[in-house]
């Protein structure tokens, strides 16, 4: 009978994952789609704009990882209130996610405003770079704190397994940016009605305005439906001082993990860059494709966090405990199978990047090729941070993990062989991808002593 039910479990656990992940990874897709449009437009107007454009990106990219950290703190909570049907708190949740995103993306758009040559020049000395980026950052800024209000409602949208607006929400997104992208990059004349090719900062602009439509459609739709989630009553609002501190105390480990973890892979860009232009302009197409050829991978972590939050909440710890034994398993084969997806997409570089110099191409192909060898080991390690770990809210636990992997070991190794050697690119990130076996060595350990699970609201 146990053998029976466990059975049963399973095969909802499946039904369940592929119930969050396919539209999530729809979602992400989308997502990744407009950058890869983006970075395909750029590199019409050469390595320095890529480079460029990359390089202002890394603040929205620190901003955007921290806003993932502090909607993942907050996601366990409004995840586990889901899971007991408690609206009121978890629309209190919601509102002080609103007003952490908006204050946080508020701060990120006073910098990008106030020093936006200092920031690409962090990353490259070419004046042409520092040029195009400059002109990019102070566009783009203005698309920060939208951009954090429509990260915070998809947030509570997944969290409680409403998948399908932010994927509707995705398309529209993608189709206004790409068609506006190709208007101001590029210019275009009909009938006399003319507008002058504007480069970089083109594409700047049709990012700003693709924010504006989508968070129109969020509103009307919201509004429309009168969805009891997404539609804040301000009689829901609950002001309890214990509830507030318990957010913020489970909450700010995972903030400084993610912005801690995304200053690291900044300051390993900035290394990278060391290497010259071409170097970091491989970084960056290498970066853009693989977003696009993992979309469905991570969303076997990013459900692993919403599935065991819900189960948490109902207080059915057997479920947990068999869904984290899957999860473990699912995300070996995922990154297996997504690890062979970007092998046989290799080839394509050459079709995509055509326009690019063969050094940039051939560095390009072999970073894929290192990430593809180590995607099962880094699938892992994301499930077991952001799914495992931070669902069971042992999220002090997942903090310290990062920090000593990332600081301890990837960020001195980076700068260590790009200042005293001659090993290329590849080479290089081949031996900082290290740092994900020694994160799943460490997470493994804590899962099987069982000391990652606690119950954040009963």
């Amino acid at each position: 009978m146990t053998e029976k039910l466990s059975q049963n479990n399973k095969n909802f656990f499946y039904r369940n994952l592929f119930f969050l992940a396919i539209p999530m990874g729809l979602n992400s897709l989308l997502g990744s789609l407009i950058n890869m449009i983006d970075t395909l437009m750029i590199t019409e107007l050469g390595e320095q704009a890529v480079v460029a454009v990359g390089s202002a990106n890394k603040l929205f990219y620190i901003m955007n990882v921290t806003l993932y950290g502090v909607f993942s703190g907050f996601g366990v909570f409004i995840s586990q209130y889901w899971g007991k049907k408690d609206l009121k708190r978890l629309q209190t949740v919601y509102v002080i996610a609103i007003i952490t995103g908006i204050v946080i993306s508020t701060i990120a758009t006073i910098v990008a405003l106030a020093i936006p040559g200092q920031i690409i020049g962090l990353f490259s000395n070419d004046p042409v770079v520092i040029k195009y980026g400059v002109e990019y950052l102070r566009v783009v800024s203005f698309s920060y704190v939208l951009s954090a209000i429509l990260f915070s409602i998809e947030m509570v949208s997944r969290s409680t397994e409403n998948v399908r607006l932010p994927l509707i929400n995705s398309i529209i997104g993608l189709f206004t940016n790409f068609i506006l992208n190709y208007i101001f990059i590029f210019g275009v004349s009909f009938n006399g009605f003319v507008i002058e090719a504007m480069g970089v900062e083109g594409a700047a602009i049709a990012t700003v305005i693709a924010r504006i439509v989508q968070l129109i459609f969020y509103l009307i739709a919201i509004t429309y439906t009168k969805n009891k989630i997404l539609y804040l009553k301000l009689s829901n609002f609950i002001f309890e001082p214990k509830l507030f501190k318990k957010m913020f105390t489970k909450t700010l480990p995972v903030v400084a993990n993610e912005c801690i973890w995304a200053v690291g892979i900044v300051f390993i860009s900035m290394a990278y860059g060391k290497l010259g232009t071409e170097a970091l302009a491989s970084y960056q197409l290498f970066d853009t494709s693989v977003g696009l050829l993992t979309v469905f991978t991570w969303g076997v972590s990013n459900s692993s966090a919403i599935m065991l939050g819900k189960k948490i909440g109902e207080k059915n710890m057997d479920d947990v405990k068999l869904y984290t034994k899957l999860f473990i398993k699912t995300a070996i084969f995922f990154g297996m199978f997504t690890g062979l997806i970007i092998v046989l997409f290799t080839p394509l570089v050459n079709v995509f990047y055509h326009n690019l110099s063969l050094d940039v191409i051939r560095d390009t192909k072999a970073l894929l090729f290192v990430f593809a060898f180590f995607m099962p080991v880094k699938l892992l390690a994301a499930t077991f941070i952001v799914g495992i770990l931070r669902s069971g809210g042992d999220t002090v636990f997942a903090l310290i993990v990062e920090i000593s992997c990332l600081w301890g070991y990837a960020v001195p190794i980076a700068f260590i062989l790009v200042n005293f050697t001659t090993l290329s690119l590849p080479i290089i990130y081949s031996i900082i991808c290290i740092e994900e076996v020694l994160k799943d060595i460490i997470c493994f350990i804590r899962y099987k002593k069982g000391n990652y699970l606690h119950n954040l609201i009963h």
